[in-house]
């Protein structure tokens, strides 16, 4: 009788083994079988639109940051991304016009009248247009994404106004960051109308070059000459950690408060460190998401908003950010 139930036992066992091993069998199956589907189905859907973008050199952070943002909306809407970098020269915007993109999306170097002129010859046809970061005058319509630089202006006029006596600024723009330069005068005009009577002399300016190395150069030189400069405003990430990092190495730090830009962890770890004063900071990831909503809004529903302002971050030292309007 004990041999009969152990056998019952074992066959029982072997049966729930074998269909244990028949249960996980079809379980991978379909998992591999709807794993093929959803492949053949990217592969062979078409994408609802194709849009074009042309960038700066995305090997900079701020700008592989915008491509980011631009690539996960595309990959959320089912949307085709051509990428295509520009030099300083703007050559490769010259054929902007003549593809067969459905929507274009440009961060441009210049807002000279060629540049406009190619603006227009884009808008000529049809094609949706959305400019990032600046906007440049054209005879034609186009969607703006980017910050207002005159509330830029008047958020760091305000703060200074707050944290000085008198107020002589340097603001070192750069190449590499051709909207804050292309609209210098916004920004300066902002400052000028918050920091008031505090504000005594000219603005003093400099402009770097493409060249990362090159803001302690043209700072230190221009420092030598203008010794009453208290403040220097930095308007790219690049120059703002180069110039952070020589005060660190020569023990400088403090000879001059800093209001610094950029928003990776690296920047930042020198404003938490008391390197820099404040740090303003542009969310380039939504600058590239938002750009793409627009001109998908505009390919799929043939209207978005004129203008989209992303707004900025305004942090100090103490830890305590305060946002600027979005």
């Amino acid at each position: 009788m004990k041999k009969i139930d152990l056998k019952r036992l074992v066959l029982f066992s072997i049966v729930i083994f074998l269909s244990s091993v028949a249960v996980f069998s079809l379980s991978m199956s379909l998992s591999y079988v709807l794993k093929l589907t959803k492949q053949v189905k990217l592969q062979t859907e078409t994408p609802k639109f194709h849009v074009a973008i042309y960038l700066p050199e995305t090997s900079h952070s701020f700008f592989n940051l915008m491509l980011k943002g631009a690539e996960d909306f595309c990959a959320e809407e089912d949307v085709a991304l051509s990428v295509h970098e520009l030099d300083e020269n703007s050559s490769q915007l010259f054929a902007a016009p003549y593809t067969s993109a459905d929507g274009t999306v440009i961060y441009s170097f210049s807002d000279t009248k060629d540049t406009a002129d190619i603006l227009d010859k884009i808008a000529e046809t049809s094609t949706p247009l959305v400019l990032i970061d600046h906007a440049i005058p054209t005879n034609k319509p186009y969607t703006h994404i980017g910050v207002n630089n005159f509330e830029l202006g008047c958020y760091i006029g305000e703060y200074l106004f707050k944290e000085h006596a008198l107020i002589y600024p340097l603001i070192v723009y750069s190449e590499k960051s051709p909207g804050m330069y292309a609209e210098r005068e916004l920004i300066e005009m902002g400052l000028k109308s918050t920091a008031s009577y505090k504000l005594e002399d000219s603005i003093l300016c400099a402009v770097t070059s493409q060249n990362m190395l090159d803001a302690e150069e043209i700072v230190s030189s221009l420092l030598s000459t203008k010794p009453r400069t208290n403040i220097i405003i930095f308007t790219n990430e690049d120059d703002t950690l180069a110039y952070a990092k020589m005060l660190v190495e020569q023990n400088k730090v403090g000879t001059h408060r800093i209001i610094g830009f950029g928003s990776s962890d690296a920047v930042k770890d020198y404003l938490e460190k008391g390197v820099l004063d404040a740090l303003i900071s542009v969310d380039a990831y939504q600058l590239g998401y938002q750009a793409l909503q627009s001109v998908f809004e505009i390919c799929q529903n043939g209207y978005t908003s004129s203008y989209v302002n992303t707004g900025f971050d305004f942090l100090k030292k103490s830890g305590n950010g305060e946002g600027g309007q979005k």
